[in-house]
């Protein structure tokens, strides 16, 4: 039986005889078909080689699908077990790659790393160097001053024994060449502890002077002003204005009094 909807060319088949009845009949009869089957075979007496075979092809199929399956089993093993030492061995590859790509990287940090030691080693000795020089320089310099006050002092003493200086410019000259080489002394050696760098004989150490703090400071009172500054404008235009109005009424007022007054008297 057919049921035709409304939309065109569409058709539904509605089955109304239920298929459980049908079921249960044709179950019915592959049963007694079988129960007849039995039976025949038993008053044969080949009910028993019946079972017998079929259990035996029973057990053969099990073993055969057991066995399939065991071999199906073994061969995804044995693949399993060559992807695992594919990828072991892949592993193993790209590890002696790396190792490979690291040995010139090391030895490239280690050659870097032994530039920069001689290099800072080079720029020491260099700073040691200057440093060295630079203190002995200054010590010659000292020296010499000591060596031109003893030659100055000899050449004096030499004309003093022969009577041509005196014994008071003599003495005066020494103590004026005693506080020079003195002065001379204490003040290399204060600039050389206080104020020359530990580290670079021509620079000079510079102590850090804090400078006093500024305060910022607060402007409420501007901030205010620039807020309302619009505002402000504003209000001083309108009064502006109503004064300006004021302003020429009252003078349109005293002009028109000045007039009628001119007009009375000229009557």
């Amino acid at each position: 039986m057919f049921t035709r909807l409304a939309a065109p060319k569409l058709y539904i088949i509605v089955e109304m005889a239920s298929t459980d009845s049908y079921f249960n009949n044709a179950r019915q009869a592959i049963d007694i078909a079988v129960a007849q089957n039995i039976d025949n075979m038993r008053r044969d007496g080949t009910l028993n080689d019946y079972v017998g075979r079929s259990r035996d092809q029973l057990v053969n199929q099990i073993n055969e699908a057991q066995m399939a399956n065991g071999a199906k089993v073994m061969q995804d093993l044995g693949r399993s077990m060559d992807i695992q030492r594919a990828n072991y061995n892949y592993f193993k590859r790209n590890s002696d790659l790396l190792n490979v790509a690291d040995v010139p990287l090391k030895t490239m940090e280690r050659d870097a790393a032994a530039l920069r030691h001689d290099n800072q080693n080079a720029q020491r000795q260099y700073e040691i160097n200057q440093w060295t020089s630079g203190n002995r320089q200054d010590t010659l310099f000292v020296y010499q001053i000591i060596f031109i006050s003893i030659l100055v002092l000899a050449i004096f003493t030499g004309l003093w024994r022969a009577g041509i200086v005196g014994t008071g410019f003599l003495s005066l000259l020494t103590f004026m060449l005693l506080i020079v080489i003195v002065l001379v002394i204490v003040n290399r050696a204060q600039y050389t502890a206080f104020t020359r760098d530990q580290r670079y004989w021509n620079k000079r150490h510079f102590p850090k002077f804090t400078g006093p703090v500024i305060a910022i400071p607060d402007c409420p009172t501007f901030t205010d002003t620039i807020t309302g500054l619009p505002s402000t404008i504003t209000q001083t235009a309108q009064n502006i204005g109503s004064q300006a109005r004021s302003t020429a009424a009252d003078a349109l007022s005293s002009l028109s009094t000045s007039l009628g007054a001119a007009a009375a008297a000229t009557r």
